[in-house]
């Protein structure tokens, strides 16, 4: 029988150490991820990076950042520890990925440089994930 945990309540026919396992479960998982703060539910996977890469990288980035290690230092300094950790997986997930999805992510959401290929799109996401892994309070 599934044993089903419910608003803290066990579902009929369930026993407590059934229920045990199921919430063990559920909380081991829970555990293992940074979950996504709710305000970025709209942009589905891989929310954080997506919302980053949109809020730092608009139309003006050039004119308020000389340099992307600005930029990316502006980055890192404007997430707190839990965005931080979920902006680095989420790039390593991405990274993970095929030159086609880097370069789909980023063209769909950066406002301030377009990309050509995903190999380009790539090697930039590669230096901005290295500029993070470099920074002092990593």
């Amino acid at each position: 029988m599934k044993c089903d945990v419910n608003d803290g309540r066990l579902a009929a026919g369930c026993t407590r150490p059934e229920a045990a396992g199921r919430i063990g479960q559920l909380w081991g998982r829970l555990m293992l991820m940074d979950s996504e703060p709710s305000y970025l539910a709209s942009h589905g996977e891989l929310a954080t990076l997506k919302n980053a890469i949109g809020s730092w990288y608009h139309q003006d980035a050039y004119l308020d950042f000389s340099e992307d290690v600005e930029i990316w230092a502006s980055m890192w300094a404007g997430s707190d520890s839990a965005g931080r950790r979920r902006l680095v997986s989420q790039l390593e997930q991405l990274l993970s990925r095929s030159d086609a999805e880097v370069l789909s992510l980023w063209n769909g959401e950066s406002h301030a440089i377009r990309f050509d290929d995903g190999l380009e799109a790539r090697e930039f996401l590669d230096s901005m994930l290295a500029s993070f892994k470099g920074q002092p309070n990593f």
